[in-house]
């Protein structure tokens, strides 16, 4: 948002369109919702969810349209759910059964990359006919938080560090939400041993606890570890931004001072939505002293804003 400001600026000039203001809360709203929107992948492809139903041996056991195997349940019935969480929840709490009948059928355990179960589901859709569909509300991350921890999970993996031994899902895992999916599938196996051998029963688990639990894996990748406020000071230095904010000329600033112990702005949330709310004045005034539009990559606006705490000797809240 920083970066695009000022093209973003000649836009909404050019359309005769005020510049949009947002406090700390919508601004939340606002991130949250964009986080939310990438969660999803496109729509599947159904000739593709079919050849895999058939070249992952999905018919040996399951029907789809009355096509297939009678010794698992038919999975017509998935053609009326929206959300993959209903089938990630019926794979995961079907997973050792399904485990061990496969295994005395000889057949191999499918993986899952990529689009597989978006366009296995596609397929399932196709071949079941118009079905009223039916919607999941979206997963809460605060609740996942609190499944990973109640559920066992945190005996096992950590989160950014904090946690068991096995992989730091806060780093390691990556994709959308059904990406998620697939990987709690492919893994399921791995997982029942290590539990078995802590003495833990593999949980049950609802499409709605699903659903909370795949949120809250899928939020983390866009949590950043905190900034480096050493860092923050060379960003602040070098980005020029000590020309408006704190170097006196004429016995005043040309901007307000950002590391003053009065600042007012104490959350994250509130820096970033001041430095949106201003940027049209910003630039002008960059214009007026002559400094260049400042572009921030990878961790420089986190360590820019961890020094502007740490200038003022408070923590953000």
């Amino acid at each position: 948002m920083w970066n695009h400001s000022p093209r973003m600026e000649q836009a909404f000039q050019a359309r005769h369109l005020a510049r949009p203001r947002f406090d700390a809360k919508e601004m939340a709203s606002l991130l949250a919702f964009l986080y939310a929107v990438g969660s999803f992948d496109e729509p599947g492809d159904a000739a593709a969810g079919g050849r895999l139903f058939r070249d992952r041996q999905c018919a040996r056991c399951h029907t789809v349209a009355g096509v297939g195997g009678r010794v698992g349940p038919a999975l017509d019935r998935f053609g009326a759910y929206a959300s993959p969480v209903y089938l990630t929840s019926a794979l995961w709490n079907s997973g050792p059964k399904m485990a061990a009948k496969m295994k005395e059928l000889g057949v191999a355990r499918p993986v899952f990359e990529g689009k597989d179960i978006a366009d296995l589901l596609a397929y399932v859709r196709s071949e079941s006919g118009g079905l009223a569909r039916i919607y999941a509300e979206p997963g809460n991350p605060r609740r996942g938080e609190a499944l990973f921890a109640s559920r066992s999970c945190s005996r096992c993996h950590a989160v950014n560090g904090d946690g068991g031994p096995g992989p730091d899902l806060g780093r390691e895992l990556k994709g959308s939400l059904m990406q998620v999916a697939g990987a709690l599938w492919n893994h399921g196996p791995g997982m029942w041993t290590r539990m078995g051998e802590l003495g833990v029963r593999p949980p049950q688990l609802s499409p709605e606890e699903i659903g909370d639990l795949i949120s809250y894996l899928y939020f983390l990748q866009f949590i950043d570890r905190p900034g480096d406020p050493q860092r923050g000071l060379a960003v602040y230095r070098e980005a020029r931004c000590v020309t408006c904010h704190e170097a006196v000329v004429g016995g005043k600033r040309a901007a307000p001072s950002l590391t003053a112990p009065g600042e007012r702005l104490s959350s994250s949330l509130e820096i970033v939505a001041s430095m949106w709310n201003h940027g049209a004045q910003m630039e002008r005034v960059m214009a007026d002293v002559d400094v260049a539009w400042p572009t921030l990559q990878g961790t420089e606006m986190a360590d820019l804003i961890a020094y502007l705490f740490a200038a003022r000797g408070v923590k953000p809240q």
